[in-house]
């Protein structure tokens, strides 16, 4: 008899540590949007953090959106997928997933490998369009290409699911570890899960969207050596 467990689908924003006194203070912010004014691009991707976050001044989501928008507009791939969450979240703009998806797009286009998690989330959970796990697949995958946490997990719950593959207990407990040894809390509690007496309902905790992939962000920057975590 066909054994199942409980989920509880998550959607944690996974946020960077803001240590190394990034955008602590306000003297750095003021620098910094001396720095963007001059059309600094990384500037302008921090100064959208600083904002969002309220680190070295008031939080103003709008103001965050305006400067992602404006290194978007010099092609950072960071701030894309930023400017994605936004959207995603409905952080100073109504909540749309189509133009989140559309950010996250083009973010992965660019290389950014959150976004291509993020991407994945959206087609799992039909939001911006229709629910699509062979997408879904096809983008975790993409981003565990380049060594993203989040995507193992949430590719392992795809095989203890069944869902767009063939359900295979293995293969889920192989990316459940994989994860959890690059540091991923759901997928510790996933590998619990797995060995407990099955309920009805899908099993796993899928993943939130994300800023920072832990492993290779800084590798991609790195001559942005004062992002969060790097």
């Amino acid at each position: 008899m066909r054994r199942w467990l409980l989920v509880c689908v998550g959607a944690v924003l996974v946020l960077a540590s803001a240590s190394s006194g990034f955008g602590q203070s306000q003297s750095e912010r003021e620098q910094l949007e001396r720095l963007a004014a001059g059309g600094d691009v990384a500037s302008m991707s921090r100064l959208g953090w600083d904002f969002e976050n309220g680190l070295g001044g008031r939080q103003d989501y709008e103001q965050a959106r305006r400067w992602y928008e404006k290194a978007t507009a010099a092609g950072d791939a960071w701030a894309m997928n930023s400017l994605g969450l936004l959207y995603d979240r409905g952080r100073g703009v109504r909540q749309n997933f189509v133009e989140a998806r559309l950010w996250y797009q083009k973010a992965s286009a660019a290389g950014n490998i959150d976004a291509m998690n993020n991407l994945g989330l959206l087609y799992y959970h039909g939001r911006g369009g229709r629910r699509d796990y062979q997408q879904a697949r096809y983008w975790y995958e993409k981003a565990i290409a380049g060594d993203h946490a989040g995507a193992m997990n949430n590719l392992g719950v795809l095989f203890a699911n069944g869902q767009g593959v063939r359900q295979d207990y293995q293969q889920a407990r192989y990316w459940y570890e994989r994860a959890a040894a690059a540091g991923n809390d759901r997928a510790r509690r996933n590998l619990a899960l797995l060995g407990q007496p099955r309920r009805r309902g899908p099993s796993g905790y899928q993943g939130g969207p994300t800023y920072y992939p832990k492993p290779g962000f800084c590798a991609q920057r790195p001559h942005q050596p004062n992002y969060p975590g790097c």
